[in-house]
């Protein structure tokens, strides 16, 4: 019998005994789902393939501690992968810290989620009327804060397109790069009254200070001194007038402008709803 046709408990008595295909068996089986696991929470590939090193190292120096009846194989390796997360957080500071406590605060916002997926999940799963209050609760709350903070309107709108109506980077780029931010605003205004079951008066509300903000000139509302200085030449525009492209420092990559600026934007409303 190869080592391929092992059960994990069999496989484990042999890496305990020193058996070194046995546990790269078990770490060949097992490898992706961790890594999707340390990849749904960290944002660097560069840094997932670390942290999984380091995970799968010190799994191999605690299997003799390892318990079958405590848990199995996979959540024993996803408890040492949670505690390397956690300390490559910590080195990040204060944002790092943010990011690792917020992941159950949101999971609807996870890379994967967006508005659409968490109605579609709540007209397939028959909820109960508390849950149906308590996810329209959450995307208020996710609304509101990420609408009236001071985060700069073209990163707001990229956000709006790329997490709440699912939209790709590469689509966002190709179809709205040269369009202006007013039209934008009202685009996401539109698109989005009618994902959430047409309500209109309801995202015009949470959208409102998007909109205001149109008619100010982009030195009112970009308050970062760095970002500031990128987009000088903007300053003295009104912000309805400038277009999406304006604001792309990669241009040979505009793809990660809107990667970047949806994950800051998710990062920073994090923060807020954790203060509150």
């Amino acid at each position: 019998m190869s080592l391929q046709d092992l059960d994990d408990m069999a496989l484990i008595e042999k890496a305990k005994q020193g058996s070194a295909p046995a546990f790269e068996t078990l770490f060949s089986r097992y490898r992706a789902a961790v890594d999707v696991y340390i990849g749904s929470r960290v944002r660097r590939r560069e840094d997932v393939e670390d942290i999984s090193q380091d995970t799968w190292t010190e799994v191999l120096k605690k299997l003799s501690k390892y318990d079958y009846q405590r848990a199995n194989f996979v959540a024993f390796v996803k408890n040492h992968a949670h505690w390397k997360m956690v300390a490559y957080y910590e080195k990040l500071g204060e944002w790092g810290r943010v990011e690792i406590l917020a992941q159950d605060l949101l999971r609807n916002f996870e890379e994967e989620s967006g508005a659409t997926d968490i109605l579609k999940r709540v007209k397939d799963s028959s909820p109960s009327p508390e849950e149906i209050i308590e996810k329209a609760e959450l995307l208020d709350r996710f609304l509101k804060v990420a609408f009236s903070s001071s985060i700069a309107p073209h990163q707001l709108i990229s956000f709006g397109f790329a997490r709440l109506l699912e939209w790709r980077p590469r689509e966002i780029v190709a179809e709205l790069s040269e369009q202006f931010l007013r039209n934008l605003e009202a685009r996401l205004e539109d698109d989005d009254s009618r994902i959430l079951l047409g309500q209109r008066t309801y995202l015009r509300e949470r959208l409102s200070p998007l909109r205001e903000k149109m008619d100010c000139q982009v030195d009112d509302v970009i308050e970062d001194p760095n970002t500031r200085a990128v987009y000088a030449h903007l300053l003295n525009r009104l912000v309805g007038q400038t277009k999406l492209s304006d604001y792309y420092t990669i241009h040979g990559n505009p793809e990660q402008n809107i990667d970047e600026w949806s994950w800051s934007v998710k990062r920073r409303v994090l923060l807020e709803l954790l203060k509150r």
